[in-house]
């Protein structure tokens, strides 16, 4: 999914965001939403800025990754999490719950391969120790 970095946009066309707005027919906290990367910027949306600004080439105005960057309680600012995560999602009980969910999930995959692992390193070693026995068996019979 790419993001479209509007804010980048209005700078390099001298516009403030109340005034873009107004001209691709949206509402200030529309576009905010957009431009803050809180919300994926709809294609019509994208068509209308690039035709308003005469922006040839839209594609040198996306991202792939958000620029979200998650406030700490003491006002300190923590690395984005792989631009995923915005402050309001921590604070959102459903996020934090798929969040939980999502870790869990992974705690299971990681022991059942660990399990695994340590099953096919015994057989290695069984299947190693009956070869070296047969080895042993064949140097002794010559």
């Amino acid at each position: 999914m790419k993001y479209l970095d509007i804010k980048r946009i209005r700078r390099e066309h001298h516009i403030s965001q109340k005034e873009l707005a107004e001209r691709v027919g949206c509402t200030q906290s529309q576009l905010s939403l957009v431009e803050n990367m809180k919300r994926y910027a709809p294609d019509e949306l994208v068509k209308k800025i690039a035709e308003e600004l005469s922006i040839a080439d839209i594609d040198k105005y996306t991202t792939e990754t958000p620029r979200k960057v998650i406030v700490h309680e003491k006002g300190g600012k923590l690395p984005p999490l792989d631009g995923i995560l915005s402050t309001d999602d921590l604070t959102n009980n459903a996020t934090v719950t798929s969040l939980i969910n999502i870790i869990a999930r992974c705690h299971e995959i990681i022991q059942t391969q660990e399990k695994e692992i340590a099953r096919l390193n015994k057989l290695v070693g069984e299947k190693y120790q009956d070869l070296a026995k047969q080895v042993y068996d064949l140097k002794e019979k010559s």
